[in-house]
């Protein structure tokens, strides 16, 4: 986006209340908000006061509805970037899976990046042993493994 667009303003006002819609359109997304003042009885009668509450009450609901827009355009982005970094990490598991032979007690690790490495545990208690970044696999999966290990002795 080059320039800001403009906010076009609707105002209906009485002597009792003003009502103000902002619409905007913002690259072809169009936006509204509404703001409404009430006068109360024993106010003065300013005709601008109102005018000013009902706009400025009619930007922040404008605002809000475009700030809802671009938060669900930020979760989009970022669930993007979680599927190609997992595209990322089945490529490299393929890889390992298709071209190795790996021995007992291997484990493949994938770091907070998305790096998948393997390395070779001593024993069976260093492979269900913690990483260096916490639990390597869930309860589940140790108990799997476990079960598998305790029927091949």
């Amino acid at each position: 986006m080059e320039y800001l667009p403009p906010v076009n303003f609707t105002a209906l006002q009485h002597r009792d209340a003003t009502i103000v819609e902002a619409d905007l359109n913002l690259d072809g997304a169009y936006f509204t908000g509404t703001g409404v003042a009430k006068r109360e009885p024993g106010d003065v009668f300013r005709p601008a006061v109102g005018l000013a509450l009902a706009m400025g009450r009619a930007l922040q609901s404008l605002g809000e509805a475009i700030e809802a827009v671009a938060v669900d355009a930020v979760a989009v982005y970022a669930a993007e970037a979680e599927a190609a970094k997992a595209e990322r990490i089945k490529k490299q598991l393929d890889k390992i899976f298709s071209t190795a032979v790996l021995p007992n007690f291997s484990r493949i690790v994938v770091d907070k990046d998305g790096k998948v490495t393997t390395d070779v545990a001593a024993s069976e208690e260093e492979f269900f042993s913690d990483g260096p970044d916490g639990d390597f696999a869930g309860e589940a999966i140790k108990k799997h493994f476990r079960d598998y290990f305790a029927k091949r002795k």
